[in-house]
């Protein structure tokens, strides 16, 4: 009895063994399959090279998969990744994957523009589909083909990273054409738009690279043959530089900016964007040695303004102060004249009629640049009688005609003394 016993608990391990080995053996496969792959609704092969797409554009990638013969419990986590050869990769993750499950993904990718391309209109591009999960790991490459666009160019921008303000900034563009159509009668226009600043010039046309091969009749491109061209490529003219100068404004604050390069014509329009330093120690044009200032009520309060002129011309700036029921202002010059690279004063002067706080603006106008100074004035008690000048002198003046008054009156109140008479006395 004992040894059936014993024969069962090892006919039971045994088989629990074998149970374990089974799972085992079936989680240890791919727990999960592809199906099919779609790009752009198309189905791929690793060998069938009908599915044409454009480089730069984006693919729509559709991966099906299912999990008909496998555990629910082996693959709870499966990531699906899809990435072309030397570009991008994007990659999603499924949770829970349910036995029996059939099911697909959508996943977005940029179409690189390979290598070939430099010589060759069309070329092979690898993609490469990958399941990762707990206890699947499928690797499978498909092959389609990738053309260059239609309208497509690479846009160098060589310049100077820093300006200073007022300078002319010199920008060299590289244009390479790199699509399939000549660019023809093209303009390319570099601009700042923070500083509303732009340049627009004609372009040469730029044409694109031919290949000395019947490889590009529409019958081989139609076609799923791979067409490929000979070694002799003509690429003059794919290429062409432009000069552009742009005048950096005095008046422009220091910062970075957007420096954009377009090139445009009646079919496409490409763009670049470059980045810009510009420096400048006199964004202001007017510099106030002190903007606030004290004075009694009735008192006169100055104010100096240093306008200064970076720039190689003469500048001519039109001053103009704002008065208010209780302050009056004015300025020296309402028209001041700063030579090339000099700067000149102005004197603001500003009276309050009754005590308080005041705040006034000066506006300075050059050509149709506005700069505001903003003056203030605390005004405070009443104006001294001794400090003030016309007071004085009326007191001096009232003191002296007194003065003379007095004298006259006691010149006029002296009588003449009688002269004697001396008579001849005759005895």
């Amino acid at each position: 009895m004992a040894k059936m016993n014993a024969k069962k608990i090892m006919f039971s391990f045994a088989a629990i063994v074998c149970a374990l080995f089974l799972v085992a053996n079936v989680c240890a496969a791919d727990a999960v399959a592809i199906e099919k792959v779609k790009v752009d609704q198309n189905v791929v092969s690793a060998y069938n090279e009908d599915v044409v797409l454009v480089a730069g554009e984006t693919a729509l990638i559709k991966v099906y998969y299912n999990a008909t013969g496998v555990n629910a419990s082996c693959d709870e986590n499966l990531e699906i990744t899809a990435e072309f050869e030397d570009g991008d990769s994007v990659s999603t993750l499924i949770q829970n994957v349910i036995k029996g499950e059939r099911d697909y993904v959508i996943l977005k990718l940029d179409v690189p523009f390979v290598d070939d391309l430099d010589d060759m209109r069309i070329a092979n591009l690898t993609l490469n589909v990958d399941l990762d999960g707990d206890n699947t790991n499928l690797y499978q490459d498909y092959v389609v083909r990738v053309r260059r666009p239609s309208y497509d160019a690479q846009i160098d921008v060589i310049m100077d990273s820093t300006v200073t303000a007022g300078q002319t900034l010199v920008v060299d563009v590289v244009i390479e054409n790199i699509g399939f159509n000549d660019l023809e009668d093209a303009y390319i226009t570099v601009s700042i738009p923070a500083l509303d600043v732009t340049k627009k010039a004609p372009l040469d046309d730029v044409v694109a690279i031919e290949c000395m091969s019947d490889c590009y009749d529409d019958a081989c491109y139609n076609s799923s043959e791979f067409c490929t061209c000979n070694d002799d490529c003509d690429d003059e003219d794919t290429s062409i530089k432009a000069k552009v100068y742009l005048t950096i404004p005095y008046e422009a604050e220091a910062g970075q900016y957007a420096l954009e390069v377009q090139v445009s014509n009646d079919d496409t329009t490409l763009n670049e964007v470059a980045s810009l330093n510009v420096k400048n120690n006199f964004a202001n044009n007017v510099i106030v040695e002190s903007a606030r200032q004290n004075a009694a009520v009735g008192e006169d309060a100055e104010y100096s303004l240093l306008l200064v002129n970076p720039t190689n011309q003469v500048k001519v700036y039109r001053v103009i102060t704002e008065s208010s029921d209780d302050l009056t202002a004015s300025v020296s010059e309402l028209m001041v004249a700063v030579p090339a690279g000099s700067s000149k004063t102005v004197i603001v002067t500003a009276n309050a009629d009754s005590e308080g706080e005041y705040s006034f603006n000066v506006n300075i106008f050059s050509g149709e640049t506005v700069e505001v100074a903003t003056l203030s004035l605390n005004a405070e008690g009443s104006k001294s009688f001794a400090t003030n000048p016309i007071v004085v002198l009326i007191i001096i003046l009232v003191i002296v005609f007194i003065v003379l008054l007095v004298v006259l009156i006691v010149l006029l109140g002296r009588k003449p003394e009688q002269s004697e008479e001396f008579g001849e006395s005759y005895y």
